[in-house]
């Protein structure tokens, strides 16, 4: 939004924004710290996630190096890779009280804040375990984080992200059914 909306006028149409995110056919968020990115506590921010999602629009997070690297080692450990990350709209706050209010007005006339908050939350998440894969150069993540992971998402998600080409150019399933006890998940999913 930085090069299409003017930031220090008061001219703000969640109409144009829309219009403006399908036009340009991607949106890329800095997920920075990638466990709780500071974006996603930005009632602006969050509605345009929102909407690059409901119009299907490409979404990629790009995270600082270190941070994907924190990330990497966390699922290399075995931990549940996405445990804190969960975006609450409402929560979200914005420079000017006014603009909050129409994007939260927006948001309880339509989806609402409950299916709103899945919305993103299931977006960064994606994003995030398609970073930390194409970024796994030593292949370290563990299994049952993926698995983890994968559970999270749904089979729908989970497929779609599986599908992704990796760092050494095998997908996800490729990595996750060597790994033993790939089958658990496997039929946890379906």
């Amino acid at each position: 939004d930085v090069f299409v909306l003017r930031q220090c006028t008061q001219d703000f149409d969640l109409k144009k924004v829309r219009s403006a995110i399908q036009t340009i056919g991607c949106t890329v968020m800095i997920a920075e710290p990638w466990h709780d990115p500071f974006a996603a506590s930005r009632t602006f921010c969050v509605f345009e996630l929102y909407v690059t999602v409901e119009a299907h629009v490409d979404f990629e997070t790009v995270t600082p190096k270190a941070e994907v690297d924190e990330m990497i080692a966390s699922m290399a450990a075995g931990s549940s890779p996405f445990p804190s990350l969960q975006v609450r709209v409402e929560d979200a706050s914005a420079r000017c009280v006014d603009d909050k209010k129409h994007i939260d007005t927006f948001i309880e006339q339509g989806p609402g804040f409950a299916l709103t908050n899945d919305i993103i939350t299931s977006a960064l998440q994606k994003s995030l375990l398609i970073q930390a894969h194409q970024s796994d150069i030593d292949g370290s993540i563990a299994p049952v984080s993926l698995g983890n992971a994968f559970l999270s998402l749904g089979p729908a998600e989970a497929l779609r992200v599986a599908a992704v080409k990796g760092a050494h150019g095998q997908n996800i399933i490729h990595r996750w059914t060597r790994a033993s006890g790939a089958g658990d998940w496997l039929q946890r999913m379906c």
